[in-house]
Parts: C-alpha cells; structure tokens; sequence
C-alpha cells in the first residue's frame, strides 16, 4: 500500500507549517500547492508534487524551487537545481494489525525482551517533562537548545497534533519521542527524540517505536514517517540512527533533483529554454 498523497503536498498541513514565521503563506492550486516566504525584496516559493506548479507572475521577484515526488522529466521553462536543494532519501512504513511482521528479525528479537521487561513504562508526557529530560541526555548542548525550540514551534503551529511520549523507570523519563500527526493524509510524522546513557543498554528505543506504532494505528493513522534517511554524502552521525530506522518495514522514497524558475517581473521569466 503506498501513501496517495504525501504531507509536504496537503495543504493543511503547509498552511500550518506557514504560521511558524511571519510572511509566510499558502500558495498553489490542486494538485500543486506550495509554500511562500519573503527574505529581504526577495520573494520564494517551494512546491512537492508530480504536478507541474501553476505559476501566477502577480508583480513580484521571486525563486520558485519545484520538487518533484518521482517525476525526473524537465518540463519547457524549468532549470534543474542543484543535488543538495533535493529533500533527499526518506522513508515511511504502513500501519496495520500485525505491524511487527514488518520489522527485522532483529527489532523483532529487541521486541520480545522489551514486552518482558517490567521496569519500562512508556506514557505520553507534557513537553516540560520532555525538555527536562533531553537536557540530562548526552546530545551536544546546542542542539539540544535547538531542537527544544523546534518543539515549542511545533506545538504552537500544529495545536493538539504534536504527541510527545517518554519512557520512564522508577518515576524518571530517560527516553523521548516526538510525533506531528497529520489527520488529513493519515499519517504520523517523526520530529525528533532522544535516549539517555542511563537507557542505552536497554530495548526502550524499540519500546518507544512500538508505542508510537500501537497509539496511532488505534487513531486510525496509516502511515508513520521516518524522515530522512543517511546517503552518501550526508553527515557521518545519520548513519547509526537511520540503520535503527530501517527495520520498522520502511519503504524509501528518495527525491530526485527538483527544478527551479527565476521570475523577475511580470512579463520576464529567465529559464534555461
């Protein structure tokens, strides 16, 4: 079963994403909707979709950056951009009943020792229990001061569709995990988490991707997004992590090179054609 449509293409979603900075807004038509933004005179637009974006030369200077789900053909008017401006390799799984059939033999086997394990407890738990706890992790201190102001981003703009979960012992949270549902296309989207040294040595990081699996098939999600994935090229560090990512029964979409146009007023449109 794959994803009919993808969240970076709803526009529910980009017009919540679109309340995180100010200037921002929803723009497109069916089959092609995007998101514009202002930096200085400057004006750009990004769109993700098969579907050529529809293009309203409206007076402004602007870069528009198209990227494609799957398509590789250059329509008339569009310059390829460059390799890193592409999303990238992600990856998604597809929820249902018997989701662990899915997994590695080796999830599998970390599975079964976390479901015997009686000193783990996984609940959902408020972002102050989550920033509390990150801060004690062993992340570098800057990142950790960064993706803690993503959090409080992310619950402002996407209000109530941001589950935060934490894997506690003895009353303590030492693992976490971040998710952004996204009713209107049936998915659940990984945004960040973290283990604590204390933790390492156990199967909480398997504990915790069982509970996000089991809470949002049980609210109907279908799909659970993995995010980015390591190629070459990409940090050395995302290796570990996406290795860890790819036995929940991933399947991987990687976005080719997308295509820009450089509209400069309203007649003129500069393209490589």
């Amino acid at each position: 079963m794959e994803r009919t449509i993808s969240y970076r293409e709803h526009p529910a979603y980009i017009l919540r994403e679109s309340g995180e900075s100010s200037g921002s807004s929803l723009v497109g038509e069916h089959g092609s909707f995007g998101m514009r933004w202002f930096h200085g005179p400057l004006c750009f637009e990004r769109y993700t979709s098969d579907q050529e974006p529809v293009l309203h030369h409206d007076g402004q200077r602007k870069l528009v950056v198209w990227q494609p789900i799957h398509r590789v053909d250059r329509p008339k008017g569009w310059w390829p951009g460059l390799p890193k401006m592409s999303i990238g390799l992600t990856g998604y799984a597809v929820l249902h009943p018997e989701y662990e059939r899915d997994w590695s033999s080796h999830a599998r086997r970390h599975l079964a020792r976390w479901r015997r394990d009686t000193e783990w407890n996984v609940r959902e738990i408020t972002a102050e229990e989550y920033i509390a706890a990150y801060a004690r992790s062993t992340q570098d201190i800057i990142l950790r001061v960064m993706f803690s102001a993503i959090l409080k981003s992310k619950i402002r703009t996407h209000e109530g569709r941001v589950r935060i979960m934490g894997a506690t012992r003895r009353g303590g949270v030492e693992a976490g995990f971040v998710c952004v549902d996204v009713p209107e296309t049936g998915e659940s989207l990984h945004l960040m988490s973290f283990i604590c040294a204390s933790a390492r040595s156990s199967p909480v990081a398997v504990g915790l991707m069982e509970y996000w699996c089991r809470s949002s098939f049980a609210q109907g999600i279908r799909f659970l997004d993995f995010g980015l994935f390591w190629q070459k090229g990409d940090p050395r560090d995302w290796k570990g992590f996406s290795r860890f990512k790819s036995q929940f029964g991933v399947h991987f979409v990687k976005y080719p090179t997308p295509f820009m146009r450089l509209i400069l007023s309203r007649e003129k449109v500069r393209s490589s054609i």
